[in-house]
């Protein structure tokens, strides 16, 4: 398995650093969001993080656009991988997404607020409620 880049804006990159972010929710494409969609068997399921672009134990380095591996300074090892509505996220990972819920009594809104600023204009917003991988890892210290 080998190491894939991800983006991450600025803000949530600080995130990262001060330990505040520790997972990250992606798009699912098609055509597996078709399948999801449709499927009533269990066991596909089961097998569904091993069409996830990334993996679990992956490392992966965290780039500016074009940025090769070699130019990165922070790496992420993937530590779970699961499938689920885009709604379905709790308070508990809003803040573990790098929320500040300090600033409001419920982080799952300054979620939305998050999620809608970067993937509305890209067709995803909150309301259509996608399915997305949630990745959660932690900051790989040496690589």
């Amino acid at each position: 398995m080998r190491d894939k880049p991800i983006l991450f804006s600025t803000e949530m990159v600080k995130a990262i650093l001060e330990g505040r972010k520790t997972q990250t929710r992606r798009i699912i494409k098609e055509p597996y969001v078709t399948w999801m969609y449709e499927a009533n068997n269990p066991e596909w399921w089961k097998s569904v993080n091993s069409l996830c672009p990334y993996q679990i134990g992956q490392i992966l380095w965290v780039p500016s656009i074009f940025m090769p591996r070699e130019a990165a300074r922070l790496f992420l090892k993937i530590k779970n991988i699961r499938v689920e509505r885009l709604q379905d996220i709790t308070a508990k990972d809003a803040i573990a997404e790098g929320i500040d819920h300090k600033t409001m009594n419920d982080p799952r809104i300054e979620f939305q607020w998050l999620w809608d600023s970067i993937n509305a204009k890209r067709g995803y917003p909150w309301g259509s409620n996608p399915y997305v991988w949630v990745y959660e890892f932690k900051v790989k210290e040496e690589v």
